[in-house]
């Protein structure tokens, strides 16, 4: 065999090849799940072609055990009782460089214990899933299925799985606060096709190139994770909405720009746009879009007639979610049975620490220094305040993600202050940088107005927030000012006498501190930074 024979490698492109294809004189590790051996056999590989299955009950999730002894099971690594038939998972995906992928399944197959970091907004988060309230279902999101796979299809290496997903993030807001929300990983799942794709008007239907302030923040967070040490394998998976935002418009969708920002670099992506349109259309049982289980309410969910969707915009755990989990346990069964079919070479193996191509969009490179205080770490900021108090304004959620905590004040005067370095590094010859609050907007009457001010160490002009408007949602809003570069930069926020409503009522959940320059959060842009409450989900 040649040295470029040897060096070859099989990626998901190859579906059809390689889930077909046994070879009788490969050795590797036990892969036939017939014992608890993890000594070498001659079986390799072989993933059979298969038709969809039912959608399962809605509280049926079972959670699949490792087994002890194996390093590979291949009884769950074969298995493929997916709803999602053998011809639609191989349409929805492209390999891209697999490379990195390839590296990482390598690692799972010798029983490598690796770190998996899913990022993404709220579908990541578990929304349409147990993890959210009025689910109705005992199946969880996308990311926790996978997670269960993954350690039950590779019991020796007990993959570590990490949800980073914060319902209503943009990338922007991940590219920008990378340190503080992401753990490193080994291995990035990224999903931002939907709520990065909840503003058509700015995201795809006027700009056939990727230059919005939204689509620049994919490209950069995109960055941010290929350029770590470590070289981290990152997969895209893109969730679909079908009425919300895409308006039951195959081409309407932020996808197509992703998508080519995966061909750009390289990363394998999984589309449950392409993977389940046809039955979609067809209204096939588990893929029912002209319905939703918020819209059944109290009444019983007809068992041969599961909806896709929770919500107009979530996928529902029994169905959607499970496609979206099968879309990436596919890409590794696929990328599993390429190693057993031509296992890495030398060549590979000495994958070359190659510099990150220049951005796609000239100019968007990646921030790689920021400051943020989000969530426990803005609590934390807060160094005295008067009439604010550290509030969770959705209780009845359990995991600390789907809930919505802030500083509430409800009387004028009320004020609070804390002083933060503003000294980040800055991309632009400027004194100053941009610090920038994450506040509630809403329509309900009683919001207000508060007044920002530099009130020690820095200067900036005094600003006013008013957080009432005229649009039918609730939702954290960004504000920016200029403020000179201090280490003791101290800020204070003042709820104003004056009033647009009826109300005094003020929410502040985060700051950031963004080099001078920077394209995320223009003021003009208004864009959203945490938990939107559409569709009855606040």
């Amino acid at each position: 065999m040649s040295d470029s024979a040897a060096n070859a490698w099989v990626t998901p492109a190859c579906l059809t090849v390689c889930l077909l294809l046994a070879l009788a004189s490969h050795r590797g590790p036990d892969l036939n799940g017939s014992g608890t051996s993890t000594q070498q056999t001659n079986d390799a590989l072989v993933i059979p072609r298969h038709d969809a299955v039912a959608p399962s009950d809605k509280d049926g999730y079972k959670v699949p055990q490792p087994r002890q002894g194996l390093v590979v099971d291949s009884q769950v690594l074969r298995d493929c009782s997916f709803l999602l038939a053998g011809h639609e998972l191989e349409q929805a995906i492209t390999s891209g460089d697999s490379r990195r992928l390839r590296r990482q399944v390598a690692r799972l197959v010798a029983g490598d214990k690796i770190r998996v970091v899913a990022v993404g907004a709220s579908i990541t988060s578990g929304a349409g899933g147990r993890e959210w309230p009025g689910t109705q279902t005992n199946w969880p999101g996308y990311v926790t299925q996978f997670a269960d796979w993954l350690r039950a299809a590779f019991p020796a290496a007990n993959a570590s799985v990490h949800n980073a997903g914060m319902a209503g993030t943009f990338s922007g807001v991940f590219a920008q606060c990378f340190d503080t929300l992401i753990p490193e990983a080994d291995v990035y799942i990224l999903e931002q096709t939907t709520f990065d794709g909840t503003e058509p008007d700015r995201c795809y239907c006027k700009s056939h190139y990727v230059d919005t302030p939204v689509q620049l923040g994919i490209e950069r967070l995109i960055r941010r994770m290929l350029k770590q040490e470590h070289q981290p394998a990152v997969v895209m998976v893109n969730p679909y909405g079908y009425r919300f935002p895409n308006r039951e418009v195959y081409q309407r969708s932020i996808e197509n720009q992703v998508q080519v920002m995966a061909q750009f670099y390289g990363l394998p992506m999984a589309s449950l746009r392409a993977a389940a349109w046809r039955n979609m259309l067809s209204g096939k049982n588990g893929f029912d879009v002209s319905t939703s289980v918020k819209l059944y309410g109290k009444e019983e969910l007809p068992a041969d007639n599961y909806p896709l969707y929770f919500d107009q915009v979530h996928p529902w755990g029994p169905t959607g979610h499970r496609m979206l989990a099968e879309l990436l346990i596919r890409v590794v069964q696929a990328t599993a049975a390429g190693l057993d079919i031509q296992p890495r070479g030398q060549l590979e193996a000495e994958l070359p620490r190659e510099d990150l191509v220049p951005p796609m969009t000239a100019g968007n490179y990646e921030t790689n220094t920021s400051f943020c205080w989000l969530g426990d770490d803005f609590h934390g900021l807060i160094d005295k305040a008067e009439g604010f108090a550290w509030i969770n304004e959705r209780p009845e959620a359990t995991e600390r993600k789907a809930q919505k905590w802030g500083f509430v004040a409800t009387e004028p005067d009320s004020y609070l202050e804390f002083a933060i370095d503003s000294r980040v590094a800055s991309s632009a010859e400027d004194s100053r940088n941009r610090v920038v609050l994450s506040y509630l907007a809403s329509y309900d009457s009683s919001m207000g107005i508060a007044g920002v001010e530099c009130v020690a160490g820095c200067q900036c002009e005094a600003t006013e927030i008013d957080s009432l408007w005229e649009q039918q949602a609730s939702m954290l809003m960004t504000a920016e000012f200029a403020a000179t570069q201090h280490r003791q930069c101290r800020v204070r926020v003042t709820v104003r006498k004056k009033t647009s409503g009826k109300g005094h009522k003020f929410k502040l959940a985060g700051v950031m501190v963004l080099p001078a320059g920077t394209h995320e959060f223009s003021a003009s842009d208004r864009l959203e930074v945490a938990v939107p409450q559409l569709f009855g989900q606040g």
